[in-house]
């Protein structure tokens, strides 16, 4: 996709941005991150937080002075699970975002049509009170402006406090950083390496990399803390007048964690909650024994063999083991692999498997009934979450061994880089038109009841030429 020259582009930036990006310096990134992170400390400490588990001082205050990397689990010291809910008025606009990876052009594009639709004015401030922007996730790696995005990510987030959603996507891991460093290194350095297939050459435009360059020194874990202040999950609902209870929606980067059942924090007053244990094993046999999902012990043993088979132990004892995971513990997070940010979910022609792995990103991959389930386990008489709204996918799964076919990367070519699936219990976005060839985004528009709810796609190959747009009801 072609864009417009970078010094183009940064002439639509707010004044406070360009300074920055004209005098690029590590110091002057860092200076934003922490601005950042102390913005987040700021409504973590005015937020009610379930059970009053709050977490502990250092991200209370910002505090990253004593930051590190844990070498033996590949962990770091801030690292605090936690999701995060909001209430909106009827009426209200969501416009949600997918995987930006670096493209600092389909970013300031999509918030130049904001700007178009009278959303953002010429500061990037929120205009009405009744919309919020989300990010899924994904924001440095694969393009060259990781940098870039961030300082403009960071400054939407300060300026729309509590308006503002940057998920955490599975490259906001510090470990996850490092490997794909580590594979294109590695990579280069073998001179006859034989290339099977494009997606086996790392990219060569990952965030360490990109600062290697533009600070000229290797950063690591530097400027990676901010990735622990942002929240696993986000839940956004509105009260249905005709149901008589409220409707959430779940954004996330990846897909569904079965350890993790929000029930207990949607009834809840509160706007925050710290995870402190995955229950995977409970949610399993709770699975098996309501017997809803046919085949579901064999389908599980299945899957969990073929990812023993590729060493995924520690994963496959989290839900075997009749014990829960303790997330008070540092854990790997490519070891543990929490669903929010690394499971997928399986396309319409081949969603009759209910679960599936992917030998190439060793997830799980969820179909529909599987989904449905895990969705409507959280309902009370009080709310019920009626869709998932992700990013994610870049790749199709294939695996010739269980015959599992799922286009999904296919699917957002073709559907131009949004695809709804299941009468709306499912949207998975694309990124900004690297993999996809289309710049996409989503706004969400909230009714007086579910049947009122709209969700309108905006989409364009060219640069050149304005967003399209096609309206359809939220589910149904």
């Amino acid at each position: 996709m072609k864009h417009a020259k970078l010094s183009t582009l940064v002439k639509r930036l707010p004044a406070e941005i360009q300074k920055k990006f004209d005098t690029m310096s590590f110091e002057a990134v860092d200076e934003a991150a922490h601005r950042f992170v102390h913005s987040v400390g700021l409504r973590f400490k005015a937020g009610d937080w379930l059970n009053e588990l709050m977490p502990p001082r250092e991200l209370l205050e910002g505090d990253v002075t004593k930051f590190e990397f844990f070498e033996h689990v590949h962990s770091t010291s801030h690292f605090v699970p936690f999701v995060e809910k909001a209430l909106v008025p009827q009426g209200s606009r969501l416009c949600i975002i997918g995987d930006v990876h670096g493209d600092i052009a389909y970013l300031i594009d999509v918030l130049g049509e904001l700007q178009r639709q009278g959303v953002l004015d010429e500061e990037y401030r929120l205009i009405d009170p009744t919309v919020h922007i989300v990010f899924l996730g994904d924001y440095t790696n694969r393009n060259a402006h990781g940098v870039e995005v961030m300082l403009v990510l960071f400054y939407l987030y300060r300026h729309n406090m509590g308006r503002v959603f940057l998920l955490r996507g599975n490259h906001e891991y510090a470990i996850s950083t490092r490997v794909m460093y580590d594979q294109y290194q590695q990579f280069y350095s073998e001179n006859n390496r034989e290339v099977v297939h494009k997606h086996d050459v790392p990219s060569k435009d990952s965030l360490i990399a990109e600062m290697s360059h533009k600070f000229s020194l290797y950063n690591f874990p530097n400027l990676l803390y901010w990735f622990d202040f942002l929240p696993l999950a986000a839940y956004i609902g509105c009260y249905d007048e005709q149901a008589r209870q409220i409707d959430y929606i779940s954004l996330c980067h990846g897909g569904i964690e079965p350890g993790y059942n929000a029930t207990h924090f949607l009834s809840s007053q509160a706007r925050f909650e710290r995870l402190v244990q995955l229950d995977r094993s409970k949610a399993l046999r709770e699975l098996i024994s309501n017997n809803n999902i046919p085949n579901a012990t064999q389908t599980f043993e299945v899957l969990f063999k073929r990812l023993q088979d590729i060493g995924m132990h520690a994963f496959v004892d989290s839900y075997i083991e009749d014990k829960a995971v303790d997330l008070m513990k540092n854990h790997s997070p490519l070891k543990l692999r929490i669903g929010m940010q690394f499971n997928s979910f399986l396309t319409d022609n081949n969603d009759a498997i209910a679960c599936a792995s992917s030998q190439r990103h060793r997830n799980l991959l969820f179909g529909r009934e599987l989904t449905r389930y895990f969705l409507e386990q959280g309902d009370t008489a009080g709310h019920r979450v009626i869709s998932i709204i992700r990013g994610h996918q870049h790749l199709d799964e294939h695996d010739p061994v269980v015959g599992l076919d799922s286009p999904m990367l296919t699917q957002l070519r073709q559907r131009q880089g949004i695809v709804r699936q299941w009468d709306g219990m499912l949207y998975t976005m694309g990124d900004g038109g690297s993999a996809t060839g289309w710049q996409a985004f989503l706004i969400v528009t909230t009714g007086k009841s579910l049947q009122e709810w709209t969700a309108t796609h905006y989409f364009r190959a060219d640069t050149e030429l304005p967003f399209e747009t096609k309206e359809t009801l939220f589910i149904g």
